[in-house]
């Protein structure tokens, strides 16, 4: 379970880490009328997403397995919490994304904003700017999107699937640089819900003073 959070932040970070090498702009993926349509439908619905409780289970690229609860609330607000035994969750108060074991004592962070999962919690949602749409696929009853960061497409994709009709986020796969993916589908999607807003907050034990 540890090394399973440890692979989600890890991927959540490293997609968001500066690039080594610039390779110019993501290449945008040709859409038609009815794609463009449908983008702004998947834009107005992830706007829409508040004060969101959901369960997940994620799957990493060596088939290792987790699950837990999600906590959304907009903007920049996310919590996912490991079920239990284990007492890991990855927290973000709307600046700073961490990841935390209590047991351990140990923590990760990194900006919010370096991670693909910003767009799900923007201020404004827009697959534009900063993230390009890379790939638009339309199947029997789902929606897929995949986006990269516009100036630094090599440091990974965030793939964004949804049910069709209605409209519902199902699951979504993040691609690190170095190919690795990580898969997080959720269920029994609760919205409008009133969330505690200390469920975002973290202090660091360690930044405590001595008594």
């Amino acid at each position: 379970m540890i090394k399973a959070a440890l692979a989600f932040l890890a991927l959540l970070l490293l997609l968001g880490a500066p690039a080594h090498a610039q390779r110019g702009a993501a290449t945008p993926h040709p859409l038609t009328e009815a794609d463009k349509a449908d983008v702004k439908r998947i834009e107005a619905y992830l706007q829409g997403l508040d004060g969101v409780i959901a369960e997940f289970q994620q799957i990493n690229e060596d088939g290792g397995t987790a699950s837990g609860a999600l906590l959304l609330q907009r903007p920049g607000k996310l919590r996912f919490s490991y079920a239990p035994p284990a007492q890991q969750f990855v927290v973000s108060d709307g600046h700073t994304i961490t990841y935390v074991d209590p047991v351990a004592r140990e923590t990760t962070a990194g900006p919010l904003s370096a991670t693909p999962l910003a767009v799900l919690v923007a201020p404004v949602v827009t697959f534009s700017g900063d993230v390009t749409i890379t790939g638009f696929e339309r199947g029997a009853g789902a929606l897929r999107v995949t986006l990269r960061k516009t100036t630094e497409p090599d440091q990974g994709s965030l793939t964004l699937t949804f049910t069709d009709r209605p409209l519902a986020l199902s699951y979504w796969i993040v691609v690190d640089a170095q190919k690795k993916a990580t898969r997080v589908a959720i269920s029994d999607v609760k919205l409008g819900q009133k969330i505690d807003p200390a469920s975002f907050a973290f202090e660091n034990p360690r930044a405590r003073p001595n008594n």
